[in-house]
């Protein structure tokens, strides 16, 4: 399963949670602002390395819509770190996040 697919799993059914969890991690909310990116229904913005940034993105399920989930880096990560590196730090921090919520539910 992919990692949105997971995050949409989670947080789907209830956006907010998202919130919550950043929170407890230190996350800021709406990061649309700097990034001109849709917030969805909950966003937070993480800091997983010093100079890199990584944006979740979830809309929940409605009537009409499945869930879905995004995950964004700056445009500059790429140039910082190789890409299998950005994958495995992306990878920690969103299961850092599921365990996260699993955990204050």
């Amino acid at each position: 399963m992919l990692a949105t697919e997971k995050l949409a799993e989670v947080f789907g059914s209830d956006p907010q949670l998202l919130h919550r969890v950043g929170q407890v991690l230190n996350a800021v909310s709406s990061p649309d602002a700097e990034y001109c990116v849709s917030t969805g229904d909950a966003s937070i913005k993480l800091s997983v390395l010093p100079r890199i940034s990584l944006i979740v993105i979830v809309w929940g399920a409605d009537n009409e819509f499945a869930a879905r989930a995004s995950i964004l880096l700056d445009r500059s990560a790429s140039m910082q770190l190789p890409l299998d590196v950005l994958f495995a730090a992306a990878k920690l921090t969103i299961d850092t996040i599921i365990s996260t919520a699993k955990a204050i539910t």
